[in-house]
């Protein structure tokens, strides 16, 4: 071995053993801490902090029960003053009436008034809005004929006392009492007179 060829070696060893006999740097572990749960530096807010009581369930009042006419007839007295169209003077009537309702917020209604000494009977139906509130409103279509207490039962044959009309109200029911009150204004027209009225009612629902 030439001493060039000596001289390369040592060199090779010296420059290439040092990377390779070098241990390798180990990584830094961060210590875990041990000083216990996260602490709030200000704690003066959440002292201040209030809890509100829970109200007293046995002071509030209860609900309110619900409310259904569950009546199917009804029956009562009315009062009002009643206005002739061709006529100048004003009269009243008075008299009775009966209302069976069906499942369809419908009711037959008969009435049997008296007014300036004739007799008025009167039929047909009305339709009601709800069964469930109190205060309700109707409408309705109306047959009607003046009786004259005079001519008995020819009073089925003229033709000219037939009054055809409708009717539009309302009616407030009392809560848990089986009566309430009822307004109505009707419309009437016929051959021989036209009018209208308004009629104030006193019910008993059973």
């Amino acid at each position: 071995m030439s001493v060039k060829t000596f001289f390369l070696l040592i060199i090779s060893v010296l420059g290439f053993g040092h990377n390779i006999l070098a241990a390798p740097k180990q990584q830094q572990e961060r210590p875990i801490s041990d000083s216990g749960p996260m602490k709030f530096d200000n704690t003066e807010a959440y002292d201040n902090l209030s809890i509100s009581e829970v109200p007293n369930v046995e002071k509030l009042p209860p609900p309110e029960k619900p409310y259904y006419f569950s009546y199917k007839r009804s029956a009562g007295f009315f009062v009002g003053p009643a206005y002739l169209i061709d006529a100048e003077e004003d009269r009243v009537a008075f008299g009775l009436t009966y209302s069976y309702y069906l499942k369809d917020f419908s009711a037959w209604d008969y009435s049997f008034n008296i007014m300036d000494g004739d007799g008025r009977l009167e039929a047909g139906k009305k339709w009601v809005n709800t069964f469930t509130k109190r205060f309700r409103y109707h409408y309705g279509a109306l047959l009607g004929m003046t009786f004259d207490a005079d001519k008995g039962l020819a009073n089925f044959v003229n033709f000219q006392k037939i009054l055809v009309g409708g009717l539009a109200g309302y009616e407030w029911n009392l809560r848990d009492r089986p009566f309430s009150f009822r307004n109505d204004l009707k419309v009437f027209i016929g051959k021989d007179e036209s009018y209208y009225q308004i009629n104030f009612y006193a019910i008993y629902n059973f």
